[in-house]
């Protein structure tokens, strides 16, 4: 069997399935939320929920979902940040350090990180005369 993107022939017929099953569901959901009761009784149709579901389902299902995308995200993400003092703010294993032996001033230095000092110093200690 060939190794494609395209998902298998059972797998599209399930999705179909289940695509016209939420379509289903929306419509039946809508038509329950703004048809009178008193019509759908008159087809047939009984045994509905209060509209008051209608309205209260979908805050109850968005709540968990904005609490955890505003709340409860952000602070585990908080929580895993290294604090502003920590070394790894700073430099990782993977940082170029400047070359200790001294280069030709006209040539154009190798590529490196620039030490923390060094931006310190060059932004905070300039005006200040030692």
């Amino acid at each position: 069997m060939e190794s494609s993107p395209a998902p298998a022939a059972g797998r599209a017929v399930y999705g179909f399935v289940v695509y016209l099953g939420c379509c289903f569901c929306f419509v039946a959901y809508v038509a329950w939320a703004f048809v009178p009761l008193s019509r759908l009784e008159a087809l047939g149709l009984a045994y509905w929920p209060q509209k008051y579901w209608a309205v209260a389902l979908p805050v109850y299902v968005a709540l968990p979902i904005l609490l955890l995308g505003f709340c409860l995200y952000p602070g585990v993400n908080f929580l895993s940040t290294a604090s502003l003092d920590s070394p790894s703010c700073i430099t990782d294993p993977f940082a170029k350090m400047p070359p200790v032996t001294a280069t030709d001033p006209k040539s154009i230095p190798p590529i490196a990180d620039i030490p923390i000092w060094d931006v310190c110093s060059n932004i905070y200690l300039r005006d200040i005369k030692v």
